[in-house]
């Protein structure tokens, strides 16, 4: 369960929940570089990592500009999550710099409907919510953008996972018994990233 300590250091991590809290805030026009900074910094992230981003920064909006209404319990309900689902794996990731490949798809094979789902909840329930405010409707477009393209990237990922994952254990099955016993009496040592051949 993500706490507030947690959901802090994924504001400050992913960046564009400040710079949406920004526009919110100060309800500025947003300028052209702010526009294409929002567009760069979403498009280089992972896909996992844009539908958090973006599931913090629509969340903050709809609290904003949509009022009590059910599309904006919708939102917020959804947005939290997606928050707490994929926020925490996120975090461990960025701490320990590892995760086990299995555990992440089992994990990730929902990112893309769920980025799909984003995409709609913003178009059908933000874009005309702050149709009064240039800068957040020009956020919440950004943003349905870069979710449905993310989308489609996280669909090819984890394809590529996946077979990824077949292969190795194709591979490891296709291995005689007496074959693996001979590769383990001469295994390769590794150091300082030179071979060293047995014998």
């Amino acid at each position: 369960m993500l706490n507030d300590k947690d959901l802090a250091a994924l504001v400050t991590k992913l960046e564009v929940p400040m710079v949406v809290g920004a526009a919110i805030e100060h309800g500025a026009e947003l300028q052209d570089d702010v526009h294409y900074a929002l567009h760069d910094l979403l498009s280089e992230m992972q896909p996992d990592t844009a539908l958090i981003a973006i599931a913090l920064s629509a969340k903050a909006i709809a609290a904003a500009y949509c009022g009590t209404g059910s599309g904006s319990e919708i939102v917020i309900m959804e947005c939290d999550r997606m928050i707490s689902e994929y926020g925490m794996l996120w975090l461990e990731n960025s701490r320990r710099g590892h995760i086990d490949n299995s555990y992440l798809i089992s994990i990730l094979e929902n990112v893309p409907e769920d980025l799909e789902c984003l995409a709609e909840l913003i178009d059908i329930n933000l874009c005309y919510a702050a149709f009064d405010n240039p800068a957040i409707a020009e956020i919440c477009e950004i943003m349905q953008i870069q979710a449905g393209a993310h989308a489609i990237i996280a669909e090819e990922f984890l394809s590529v996972m996946e077979m990824a994952a077949a292969q190795k254990k194709k591979n490891q099955t296709d291995v005689p018994a007496n074959m693996a016993a001979a590769n383990a009496s001469e295994t390769l040592k590794f150091a300082d990233n030179i071979v060293q051949f047995p014998g």
